[in-house]
């Protein structure tokens, strides 16, 4: 043999001294194989990969940390791949560390988290802020996780499956909430709020405050304007059934 193969294996001399590639045509060396994990080596060991190959295709960093060829990236980085690739593993596709906000992220950056550190939580809304692990969840979004624990809490059958620490934008009829669906506003935009859903009007029985919210009427009222002993505007037809100045007698 003239020289050895580049792909899957690599030339050792007597000596067991392993050479440079330029040397593979030395008619002293002999052949062997490569680690599995290898495209190209230097030498027997999954540490000495020069190249990968299609069924180990990641290379942890480039140049490579430890010459190592992975099957996929590990955890708390992302795969970087070339621009025609769309999504299918190459030879030597690189393994880059994630962001250090991220837990778990498929890009690089603050904006390429897919999982966040305790006490932050994952972004999902429009704009600059998307795929970063933020503090707060900020107006116009809840934290999945706080609303799963507060179901489970209030016995309404939340099982927290599902609930991870991700941002999910509030229903369409919230201004802000602390949960999914039209039954969790916590404030609404040109309406007011009644027992967490956004109404056109205060129903009867009840009065809005200056915040836009619905309360109760005191007991001996019909109807008011406020929560004060005077506020009523109508009494019942039984119990208290007199107006005078304000009053339900």
């Amino acid at each position: 043999m003239e020289r050895c193969p580049e792909e899957g294996t690599y030339a050792e001399a007597s000596s067991r001294q392993f050479l440079a590639s330029s040397d593979r045509s030395d008619p002293g060396l002999a052949c062997h194989a490569c680690d599995e994990s290898c495209g190209q080596c230097s030498g027997p060991s999954s540490s000495q990969c020069t190249a990968c190959g299609e069924a180990f295709p990641y290379a942890d960093a480039v140049p490579f940390e430890s010459g190592a060829c992975l099957a996929g990236c590990p955890a708390g980085k992302f795969a970087l791949l070339g621009p025609s690739d769309e999504g299918v593993p190459r030879a030597n596709a690189t393994c880059l560390r994630c962001d250090a906000t991220c837990e778990a992220c498929d890009g690089g950056g603050p904006t390429g988290c897919t999982a966040c550190r305790a006490g932050t939580v994952l972004y999902e809304g429009e704009g600059r802020l998307h795929g970063s692990c933020v503090d707060d969840c900020g107006f116009g979004f809840f934290n999945k996780a706080e609303a799963v624990a507060g179901e489970e809490g209030s016995g309404e059958g939340g099982s927290g499956e599902g609930g991870g620490s991700e941002c999910e934008a509030c229903d369409a009829a919230c201004a802000s909430c602390d949960g999914a669906g039209p039954d969790s506003c916590t404030s609404c935009s040109g309406a007011v709020l009644f027992e967490g859903k956004c109404a056109s009007s205060c129903p009867v029985g009840t009065f809005q405050t200056s915040l836009d919210v619905c309360e109760g009427c005191r007991a001996e009222c019909a109807t008011c304007g406020g929560p004060g002993a005077a506020d009523c505007l109508s009494c019942p037809a039984t119990g208290t059934p007199f107006w005078h100045d304000g009053r339900c007698l």
